[in-house]
């Protein structure tokens, strides 16, 4: 039973691989803005270096098109496909150990 789990998992995989590449990007984005008045409010219980970063990012593209009480997410600002603001601080250790709170995608 094991193996046969498995085969459908690799089809259902494939077929998902093949519509992406058929029709285009697989994720779905919203062309709506969080009201700014909320997002300030979900920003005020973030980390000095959380919040800096998300008071900048607004600054450069305006409100997000998606707020939670972990992240903000802007799509398709500026030459990015998606950037993410994140409340909690994510490790490194290239080229040094560091902490990143941003995430920008091409």
């Amino acid at each position: 039973m094991e193996q046969e789990e498995k085969m459908k998992t690799a089809a259902t995989a494939m077929t998902s691989d093949l519509k992406v590449q058929t029709f285009g990007d697989a994720e779905k984005t919203t062309k709506t803005f969080e009201n700014i008045e909320t997002v300030q409010a979900i920003v005020n219980d973030w980390n000095a270096m959380s919040k800096k970063s998300a008071h900048l990012t607004i600054e450069q593209y305006g409100p997000p098109n998606e707020a939670t009480e972990s992240r903000l997410i802007w799509y398709n600002n500026g030459p990015w496909k998606r950037t993410i603001v994140y409340r909690d601080e994510i490790p490194h250790d290239f080229p040094q150990p560091h902490t990143d709170v941003i995430e920008n995608l091409y």
